[in-house]
């Protein structure tokens, strides 16, 4: 029970009949030469949904999305185009939205954005400290009013530590002088 080989013929149902393209919703598999749902995810195939046959590679304007085996027109999100293979690949799981594997534009709830990448926390990276900006998720080298730098978290904060004051220029959070317990500048002492 199978359609004769090399004759673009198609088995369609449990009959076997034969048809010389498949209904709408079904797609044309050249590998086994049945009409299926779903292009085979075996051999890499996805569907084409103007024309109703499994195309190994989605022609231009079309690219390839590995979840549903079709050929759409744009990415979905958490999805970026690569246009080298022509698909639509997953971003990182910690990025919301990218270009590339290795270059993040936004990151998921709780990771915070430096250079492309996101990570859990801001912390020291080739040298350079940044902190983690509340109101943008992103890890900054300054951070902007009301925030300071905080030294120990990497963090941007509205408050700093017990025996730490604002430093309104620099934007970072600096110790108090040794006899003080609370200052607001390093020659101020508001308690001892």
């Amino acid at each position: 029970g199978a359609c004769p080989a090399n004759q673009n013929l198609y088995s369609y149902d449990m009959n076997w009949t034969c048809l010389s393209s498949c209904p709408n919703g079904y797609y044309a598999n050249q590998n086994n030469s049945k009409c299926v749902q779903i292009c085979d995810s075996i051999a890499g195939m996805y569907a084409l949904d103007n024309s109703n046959v499994c195309v190994m590679e989605c022609p231009y304007p079309y690219r390839g999305y590995a979840p549903n085996h079709t050929c759409i027109l744009s990415c979905p999100t958490l999805y970026f185009y690569d246009s080298i293979i022509n698909v639509c690949t997953r971003c990182p799981l910690q990025c919301s939205a990218c270009t590339s594997l290795t270059m993040c534009v936004s990151c998921q709830p709780g990771y915070n954005l430096f250079n492309g990448a996101c990570s859990l926390n801001c912390r020291p990276n080739n040298g350079i400290i940044t902190y983690a900006d509340p109101s943008t998720n992103n890890c900054v080298q300054v951070c902007a009013p009301p925030y300071f730098g905080d030294n120990s978290s990497y963090a941007c904060i509205s408050v700093c530590p017990t025996k730490q004051y604002g430093d309104s220029s620099l934007h970072l959070c600096q110790n108090c002088p040794q006899t003080c317990s609370q200052c607001t500048n390093l020659t101020f002492c508001t308690s001892c």
